[in-house]
């Protein structure tokens, strides 16, 4: 039951999208959180019939979100929003890669 972590994503990611939009008429916000949300709620299943695949990419796509959202935390000075996310993505990323590294190595 490892896809726990894609599932919690995958609501974060969408809920944020829905502030964004709803607070700022953001269609970008909800697009990118639409988008990313389908990603984690995808890998999430694809852990279920193939960890090893699941968890890299996983692993792949939190890079991507944290690299984005850090990129907007340092632009704007604050932590949260974008911040928040980013390090939750980043720590995704992390233990992501863990566990693809376990299932590769047949830990």
């Amino acid at each position: 039951m490892s896809q726990h972590i894609n599932y919690s994503m995958a609501g974060l990611t969408l809920v944020g999208g829905v502030i964004g939009y709803a607070k700022a008429k953001s269609l970008p916000s909800l697009i990118a959180g639409t988008t990313f949300s389908v990603l984690y709620l995808s890998t999430g299943y694809l852990i279920q019939d193939n960890p090893e695949l699941g968890h890299g990419l996983t692993a792949v796509v939190s890079t991507v979100l944290a690299a984005s959202m850090g990129k907007r935390a340092i632009k704007s000075g604050k932590f949260v929003p974008a911040g928040a996310v980013a390090s939750a993505a980043a720590l995704t990323t992390l233990y992501s890669a863990k566990k693809y590294f376990d299932w590769k190595n047949g830990l």
